[in-house]
């Protein structure tokens, strides 16, 4: 399952990230959690050492990744760290 930290940013296409909605229960209850399908995605982590790089984001590697996703004000809600590319 995905990394739920600020330091590290998951990237997916659309596509997939409609394979995983497509993988959730149809309707849930208020602040109910739900895991999606494995999809594949691009993991980004910020380097926090106290080195030049610090702060720098890097690809930390490309594989399948199950989000918890959270049923609010009628829809399912993706993590914060999910970004979504066209």
């Amino acid at each position: 399952m995905a990394r739920q930290d600020p330091h590290t940013e998951y990237i997916v296409r659309q596509e997939d990230y409609a394979k995983a909605l497509a993988s959730l229960p149809a309707r849930g209850t208020e602040q109910q959690k739900a895991h999606s399908a494995p999809i594949t995605a691009r993991q980004y982590r910020q380097n926090t050492s106290q080195t030049i790089n610090a702060g720098k984001w890097s690809m930390w590697g490309i594989a399948p990744e199950s989000f918890e996703f959270e049923w609010r004000n009628g829809a399912w809600r993706p993590p914060i760290n999910l970004v979504i590319s066209t």
